[in-house]
């Protein structure tokens, strides 16, 4: 593996794992600046496979030594894949052709500008976006690296000129050790992905060596409410500035209106997006701005108040602030939308941890107060399941059913030693009969077209791909 100090030299790239979050949005990038782009991936549909169709990147489906071309500047690969479980990296090694990790290849993309990273367990993806599309919105012309779709950019990356690259950094195997960015955004820390970090401790290292990476003359935005996230931020010697709902932060949230479910219905079902709250934010205890947002919950006023308190530093009028706020829809899979079928309303979330889980039926919960709520939720990987088991069972508290699939693996972990049975065991000794077990996606289409009801509201959550479940009951958004 080689150093990357940059591209600038790099006029040909392959990208193995291509349909990923992250490489899809770095192949877009990448194309936008006229290097070739190819790649491969498994034939699975993913929601990345439509952007880089737009992008005009061509794909090859499937692994085989035959893909991968010999006379390539360079080869971007998943962390995901070695040369033991793909013959693709073997082939790369075998050949000694030039490659980097995605994480190396973003670290270097981070070099080149002005690099701003979103770090953080929870909330990542929502408050890249939103920053990304506020900073776009005020003419910056930034370049972005988004882990999902995001629906006003038809993909999950901005191909900018701009002197702002703004990433979500995610903290999985370490990847931030490769990032060096000028800003940072911590939205949070709580415990995550057990099969690689082996004590919490451990998970709370990799953010501390993170932020005191920052330079002093650089900048943190910091979730000021977050014990964990507070005590990391005493690493960075950089300005550090705090967010949150406490009179404590130099940026709290003073007031949040939740707006009207039905009223909120009405317009999404008109395909308009409506506003779903508003929250009133002071700077050192002086007003500063009402900000309108289209997103729900108080997770995501958290969000927002970070992007307030980032964009501000930057130099960005509090009107540029609230109108490119008030703009961004929203994320894929990120208390998404999906429509109605028969009188029962379809949504659909990233959720997959158990903090992700309970916020996000909470917020379901305080729209729609009156409907019965029915969860389906897919485990994702053995070593979180295993690990947060009984953190799961108590999540689904607000939840008046939930459908437990089986266990989603991944090309990192194939088995473990717990089941679906285990977490449907427990939700169902705090409240018998409420969860059971149905295996796959397919076959929970069917239970729900059969069993749900007018007013009934269903929310599928996971990392995986239990989003296809709205596909096969034939839910759309007319």
């Amino acid at each position: 593996m080689m150093q990357l100090k940059d591209f600038s030299e790099v006029s040909s790239v392959y990208m193995i794992g291509i349909k990923g979050a992250g490489m899809a949005a770095l192949a877009t990038i990448l194309k936008g600046r006229n290097i070739k782009v190819t790649g491969s991936d498994v034939k699975e549909i993913f929601h990345t496979d439509a952007a880089l169709q737009v992008a005009g990147i061509a794909v090859q489906e499937g692994f085989s030594a035959h893909h991968v071309p010999l006379d390539v500047d360079l080869i971007i690969f998943s962390t995901a894949y070695t040369q033991e479980n793909n013959i693709e990296m073997a082939t790369v090694l075998r050949n000694r052709l030039k490659n980097v990790s995605y994480p190396k290849a973003l670290g270097a993309l981070l070099n080149e500008r002005f690099g701003i990273a979103i770090c953080g367990t929870h909330g990542k993806t929502t408050t890249t976006a939103l920053l990304a599309h506020t900073l776009k919105h005020a003419q910056l012309d930034p370049s972005a690296v988004v882990g999902a779709h995001i629906k006003a950019w038809d993909g999950n990356a901005l191909v900018g000129q701009g002197k702002y690259i703004v990433v979500e950094a995610d903290e999985y195997q370490n990847k931030l050790k490769y990032y060096n960015p000028m800003a940072v955004i911590l939205t949070n820390v709580d415990y995550d992905h057990p099969d690689f970090f082996e004590t919490r401790e451990d998970y709370v290292k990799v953010f501390t060596d993170f932020v005191a990476r920052i330079p002093k003359h650089g900048f943190l935005i910091v979730n000021g409410d977050d014990p964990v996230a507070l005590e990391v931020s005493q690493a960075a010697i950089c300005t550090v500035i705090t967010c949150g709902f406490g009179d404590s932060n130099e940026f709290a949230i003073t007031k949040q209106e939740q707006l009207h479910d039905a009223e909120n219905l009405k317009l999404r079902m008109k395909k308009e997006q409506p506003e779903i709250q508003r929250i009133d934010v002071a700077h050192e205890g002086r007003y500063f701005g009402t900000f309108s947002l289209r997103l729900a919950g108080t997770h995501n006023a958290m969000n927002a108040v970070e992007v307030v308190a980032l964009s501000h530093k930057i130099g960005l009028s509090i009107t540029q602030i609230i109108e490119g706020m008030q703009g961004f829809a929203g994320a894929v899979r990120r208390f998404e939308f999906k429509g109605r079928k028969k009188g029962v309303m379809y949504f659909d979330d990233y959720a997959h941890h158990p903090d992700e889980i309970k916020a996000t039926l909470e917020t379901l919960r305080k729209q729609f107060p009156k409907n019965r709520i029915i969860a389906i939720f897919h485990p994702h990987t053995f070593s979180r399941t295993q690990a947060f088991l009984d953190e799961f069972s108590h999540s689904f508290a607000v939840a008046d059913q939930v459908i437990i699939l089986d266990i989603y693996t991944s090309a990192r972990e194939k088995s473990g030693g717990v089941s679906p049975k285990d977490l449907v065991a427990l939700i169902n000794e705090m409240n018998l009969g409420k969860a059971m077990h149905i295996g796959s996606i397919k076959s929970v289409a069917e239970y729900v077209k059969e069993s749900a009801e007018r007013g009934d509201i269903v929310m599928t959550m996971g990392a995986g791909n239990v989003w296809q479940m709205h596909d096969y009951i034939g839910v759309t958004n007319d």
